[in-house]
């Protein structure tokens, strides 16, 4: 009986280390059969499916192209639709393949900002087939503003209670003003400080305060107010040519904006982009020293110049005041089509000790 016992227990043990060893055997093996993917897989590929963090939030690209480079590891990536270029925002990244996934990790650099990427590239299994064989990719994002840029951390003030609004231009042009002839510039920049005063009646001052997450903060000192209050926080983009930036407003930003500007949450003229049906942008010129100069783009600072002038501009004015405005903003309107004139904005000194 000992004898059977015995022998019962080697043969139950040899059945455990079996199915053990048949266990670990089937696990390996299916390990095995992920499938080590080659770098030639990305080559000219456009993706459409993606998950991407930019700066920890959470955003969608509308398509990423992969373009390889001499090496066959290197490639341009182009993203598309997260920062708003029109030619997509290139970044070189180098491809580590993977089982199942091809790794990368890239650097773009400017010299106003700096965008750092790593990610995953696969391919998603699809329902009606399969074939895995649709391109995905997997991404963490890093935008970061360089201090090189000149703006960051800077109070820059616009004071409406004194001249800040300044009137550029590059034609020697004349025009017919209450029986003079007047240098256009003049009757501008004349008409210019009539919209300022007027605007000072509510705000004091504004202040921009720009971050190195890209981000921008808009403080405003009401007219009688001691202080300044946070106004709105936007989203700040460098556009590729130097000097241009696009500000971003979410839809309630943007409907905020135009009831500050005009008394009403939306005009029919609007002088945004709309980049996507919650992201809204404000093309604009800038120049930075121990002052930042700011300027609206053409033919945005028409739409900007008429939603103000159809709404708050023109409330209780005399007529020769209306004459005045409607003078405004035709000679604004032709000069857009002329590209011979800017409006823009002048903060004041930046103190050094701020």
């Amino acid at each position: 009986m000992k004898y059977n016992m015995k022998r019962n227990l080697i043969y139950y043990t040899l059945i455990f280390f079996s199915f053990t060893i048949f266990f670990f055997s089937c696990d390996d093996r299916k390990e095995d059969d992920r499938l080590l993917m080659n770098t030639h897989d990305m080559c000219e590929q456009v993706v459409y499916k993606n998950v991407i963090m930019m700066n920890g939030k959470k955003v969608e690209a509308s398509r990423l192209e992969f373009i390889q480079q001499e090496s066959s590891s290197v490639f341009l990536m182009k993203m598309y639709g997260i920062i708003p270029l029109e030619d997509g925002v290139p970044v070189i990244v180098e491809a580590i393949p993977d089982k199942d996934e091809i790794r990368f990790t890239g650097k773009s650099n400017d010299v106003r900002y700096q965008l750092e990427v790593e990610g995953r590239y696969t391919h998603l299994q699809l329902k009606s087939s399969t074939v895995s064989n649709e391109p995905f990719v997997e991404m963490n994002c890093k935008y970061k503003v360089l201090p090189q840029c000149g703006l960051l951390e800077k109070p820059f003030i616009f004071r409406l209670d004194t001249e800040c609004m300044f009137f550029l231009n590059h034609r020697d042009e004349t025009i017919e003003w209450n029986g003079q002839t007047l240098p256009k510039i003049e009757f501008m920049q004349t008409t210019l400080e009539h919209i300022r005063e007027r605007l000072a009646k509510e705000v004091q001052a504004i202040k921009l305060i720009f971050h190195e997450d890209s981000s921008l903060d808009i403080w405003m000192k009401t007219t009688g107010s001691m202080d300044f209050t946070l106004w709105m926080n936007v989203q700040y983009w460098f556009l590729n040519t130097s000097e241009n930036l696009y500000l971003e407003l979410t839809t309630t930003q943007t409907e905020l904006f135009y009831q500050q500007w005009t008394g009403k949450p939306t005009m029919f003229s609007p002088p945004f982009i709309s980049f996507d049906s919650n992201r809204n942008l404000l093309p604009l010129f800038y120049s930075s020293d121990e002052k930042l100069s700011l300027a609206i783009i053409a033919p945005f600072c028409y739409s900007m110049a008429y939603c103000y002038l159809k709404s708050k501009g023109c409330e209780d004015l005399t007529e020769e005041e209306h004459d005045e405005l409607s003078i405004f903003l035709e000679i604004i309107r032709e000069g857009h089509r002329l590209n011979s004139w800017q409006v823009y904005l002048q903060s004041e000194l930046v103190k050094s000790s701020e």
